[in-house]
């Protein structure tokens, strides 16, 4: 289901839209009683464990986490064309013209890429609004969908990623000229330096160090059994059919 269609049904996009007029404590309530609109009933605290610093045992790892809608990476060359989410698209502004944001929303599956400009694209980590850290040894995006601790969910994804029965989506090829930024969708890229007005510092944003060139993306999501733990992994694109 892409997110333009889960906004029917749940406040989270709108809220989040407001990230550029609004400090991030007057929505936070609002992210805690729709969690469950969009992880389910009694995810919450798992969902959202990822925030209490005292579970995390890897201090090295970025986490970076959106306020609803999809997170995207996009190639530090293009950030100045990403529009973010604006009054003037769908979900926010209601009309029939879709802005950036609203691209990024309609992406199916877990991963999907999306045009930026007239020569870039962006990776959007889609599905749902999983806080996420990027691996650069496996060119992986790691994303804590239910766990206890960053240990744990490492320790689910290499599980994974070493069995050979794990049912991989194919979610098409990306093109990058270097290094690019994990962010949130609904932010523009030109705002990434500019505080929030209540001073509760910049938007979230991660740098990712992965090389240029073309790479297939195949992503995975393991639930059932806790943990649970998203996986969205770049392969050189010459390679994949060889996985």
């Amino acid at each position: 289901m892409s997110w333009s269609a889960r906004s029917q049904n749940t406040p989270l996009p709108m809220w989040r839209a407001r990230v550029s007029s609004i400090g991030r404590s007057e929505y936070s309530s609002v992210w805690d009683s729709a969690s469950d609109a969009v992880s389910g009933p009694g995810q919450t605290d798992r969902v959202t464990a990822s925030h209490n610093v005292a579970r995390h045992a890897h201090a090295d790892l970025a986490w970076v986490q959106s306020m609803g809608g999809p997170l995207i990476v996009i190639p530090v060359s293009a950030l100045g064309q990403w529009g973010g989410c604006t009054g003037n698209g769908v979900i926010v502004g209601g009309t029939d013209v879709p802005d950036d944001y609203d691209r990024a929303c309609d992406v199916e599956g877990w991963a999907g890429i999306v045009e930026i400009g007239t020569a870039g694209s962006g990776l959007v980590l889609a599905d749902e609004p999983a806080t996420t850290c990027y691996l650069p040894e496996q060119n992986v995006f790691l994303r804590w969908l239910a766990a206890d601790s960053d240990a744990e969910l490492l320790e689910a994804a290499k599980a994974v990623m070493e069995d050979p029965a794990t049912d991989w989506e194919d979610c098409g090829v990306w093109e990058t000229d270097g290094a690019a930024v994990l962010l949130d969708s609904a932010v523009a890229g030109a705002d990434l330096a500019v505080q929030y007005p209540d001073q509760e510092g910049l938007p979230e944003q991660a740098q990712v160090s992965v090389p240029a060139g073309r790479w297939s993306v195949r992503a995975f999501h393991k639930t059932g059994d806790l943990p649970w733990v998203g996986i969205v992994q770049l392969l050189p694109a010459c390679t994949v059919s060889a996985v």
